[in-house]
């Protein structure tokens, strides 16, 4: 394909987090296709569990900066797990792009499955991705739509291949993630920073996004992007509840790709956790992400780190009751109920005659 460069003596980047498939079944797929991939690593996941490196694929992330001032510690208890590992697996590649000569390509453990002989990855210039529909999907009330395509972006962010001298890209892509923190659909944020920058972008050859597509396969892809599917029910893809288009009980082809290649993508993606082993789900990341923009626009102090010695002011902080003029509940368990419409229901006046109640349940019946 035109503007591809040879396939043979590749680099490729796994951006690894726990849970999320085996890299070794990756590595072990994409060196049976090319046998000459040279790898690094870059770990996206609690910082206090990183593993010890894969054989032949040292971690190149382990002092990546982070340029914005509030640290990847912070972030990564900010931003969706999906936006965090793509934002610093992107800033860890540019440095990497910077150092070095040759073109990465970047693989996400547990979003990807390599099913074939490797595509070419590595564009001769700009970047490579998987595009997940090449038309505009058809107005049947069907899942995906053209506002999922919108929302979620024209290319998947399980693959991207960057050319040699491409690094300010990968930073630029990594800059914005951060500057949005809570974006749930990275792949936009990705379209949009390529097309700012003129960003020659070309699209993986006989890769496909699973569940994007309007047709059943007729031959088998090399590549798929499995970012749709739901590890704990892999029989099919997720879009919110609503109806999908692609139901893998009727696409014989993408359905034995899928089981072939479930090692490598099949997982129960573990919960970032705080000291205390408290998972962080939507209330945190909420606050989280909330007080990292009020601090950007100098209206209050960067919240404690909440991981390493200073983990435990980041649980004092949670259970600090917030506004100070309010009542005297922890702003973890205000947001926990401002999430849940049975909460407000049962407490519907916390900082007033259900405040006990509510304070009751905060203490031992969560």
């Amino acid at each position: 394909m035109k503007g591809l460069v040879s396939i043979f003596a590749v680099h490729v980047c796994l951006v690894i987090s726990a849970g999320a498939g085996d890299p070794g079944a990756v590595m072990a797929a994409i060196r049976g296709s090319e046998p000459h991939t040279t790898f690094v690593s870059v770990w996206a996941g609690d910082p206090t569990l990183r593993p010890v490196a894969l054989a032949g694929a040292p971690w190149i992330d382990t002092d990546v900066a982070e340029h914005s001032g509030v640290g990847w510690n912070r972030l990564l208890a900010a931003m969706p797990l999906d936006t965090y590992a793509l934002a610093r697996g992107t800033a860890a590649l540019a440095e990497y792009l910077n150092t070095s000569a040759v073109g990465v390509a970047m693989v996400r453990v547990g979003r990807v499955a390599v099913s074939g002989r490797l595509p070419q990855l590595i564009p001769a210039s700009g970047v490579c991705v998987i595009e997940r529909m090449g038309t505009v999907p058809p107005a049947d009330g069907l899942a995906p739509g053209v506002h999922d395509l919108i929302e979620a972006g024209r290319f998947a962010t399980a693959v991207i291949g960057f050319a040699a001298g491409t690094a300010s890209i990968a930073r630029a892509i990594s800059e914005a993630l951060v500057a949005g923190i809570d974006v749930d659909e990275p792949g936009g944020v990705v379209a949009a920073v390529l097309d700012l920058a003129r960003c020659p972008v070309h699209r993986i050859e006989h890769a496909v996004a699973v569940g994007w597509r309007v047709e059943a396969l007729t031959e088998a892809p090399a590549l798929l992007d499995v970012t749709q599917l739901d590890p704990k029910e892999p029989w099919h893809v997720t879009f919110a509840g609503r109806t999908p288009r692609t139901l893998l009980s009727s696409d014989d082809v993408l359905r034995e790709c899928l089981r072939e290649t479930s090692d490598q993508w099949e997982g129960d993606q573990h919960f970032v956790r705080l000291p205390g082993a408290i998972a962080i789900d939507e209330a945190m990341r909420n606050l989280v992400s909330r007080s990292i923009h009020e601090w950007r626009r100098g209206d209050g102090p960067l919240l404690p780190e909440p991981f390493g010695r200073s983990g435990s002011e980041m649980l004092r902080w949670l259970e600090t009751p917030w506004p100070p003029w309010g009542a005297d509940i922890g702003r973890y368990w205000t947001e926990v109920r401002e999430l849940d419409h049975h909460l407000i229901a049962s407490f519907p006046r916390p900082e007033g005659a259900d405040h006990a109640a509510f304070v009751s349940w905060a203490q031992y019946s969560w």
